[in-house]
């Protein structure tokens, strides 16, 4: 039988272009934005940023 691994997490809007992910069983959180490029917050966390550091981490 395989192992199956769950990870749950949250994404809550924070506004216009921007948020905040938590995920269970993590105590701290990380907001969010849209990249500037796409008129977000300059100096955040970006989607983008997370799918290039989950690929990293492989």
């Amino acid at each position: 039988m395989e192992a199956q691994h769950k990870y749950r997490v949250n994404a809550i809007c924070a506004g216009p272009r921007k948020g905040v992910v938590q995920a269970e069983g993590v105590l701290s959180s990380i907001s969010f934005s849209a990249p500037p490029e796409f008129l977000g917050e300059p100096g955040r966390w970006t989607p983008e940023h997370f799918l290039v550091a989950a690929v990293a981490s492989w």
